[in-house]
């Protein structure tokens, strides 16, 4: 529990800090490029001009580690993830969306039984596809891929005795696809960890991570 505490007021006190120049570089960013002119046939239309947009997401995490030593085996074993997203040119058909998550990664040792738990800042920067509807009033499938970045904040191991302990940095490949109607959100997406992220002394053990999440979200603009 003490793990769990010290890891949500890291991470949200890294949120609080980063967050007010997102609503900064937003605001600009919106009154400068993306707003039409008055007159513009996207206002008359009734647009809402939402394209850089702005909400949350979260939801359930299954995470997974996949060693070279066939000796470790590792159960995936439920997390979760939850978090902000900006960008991602909803009123277009192409745009860039990043995001600020807090996720909570876990695995369970096979034969005894510990569990892992790490915990991270993720920070995806992604190609958003969108098909349907331009309007935030409509509906809208997409496709999202690009590479995230995740900074180990904490971890709890069950056991006192260590088996395993992981590096502080990994880079991940992420792919998913989402529904959103409205204003609400529905998406699935898998991330395919490419760094070794075993801290190891003189072996070749090698530990990669995978994931998927299913996330639901509300865009705020």
């Amino acid at each position: 529990m003490r793990n769990h505490s010290r890891f949500l007021l890291r991470s949200a006190l890294i949120l609080f800090i980063l967050l007010p120049g997102i609503a900064r570089a937003q605001d600009h960013t919106t009154s400068a490029t993306f707003l039409p002119p008055a007159d513009s046939t996207a206002t008359q239309s009734g647009k809402s001009g939402g394209g850089v947009g702005i909400g949350i997401k979260g939801g359930f995490l299954y995470n997974s580690l996949r060693f070279n030593d066939v000796s470790q085996v590792y159960n995936g074993r439920a997390g979760w993830t939850a978090g902000l997203f900006f960008g991602g040119n909803r009123d277009g058909v192409v745009g860039v969306m990043g995001e600020l998550n807090i996720q909570k990664k876990s695995s369970t040792e096979a034969v005894t039984g510990i569990v892992t738990n790490l915990y991270y800042l993720d920070i995806p920067v992604l190609l958003r596809i969108n098909i349907g509807s331009h309007s935030t009033g409509g509906v809208s499938v997409y496709g999202i891929v690009g590479p995230g970045f995740d900074f180990k904040t904490g971890d709890s191991i069950s056991n006192l005795a260590k088996i395993q302990t992981y590096e502080t940095f990994d880079v991940n490949l992420v792919g998913g696809l989402g529904i959103e109607i409205t204003r609400f959100i529905i998406e699935g997406r898998t991330r395919w960890g490419f760094r070794n992220i075993a801290v190891t002394q003189g072996t070749s053990e090698e530990v990669k991570s995978r994931s998927f999440a299913l996330q639901l979200g509300v865009r705020f603009k």
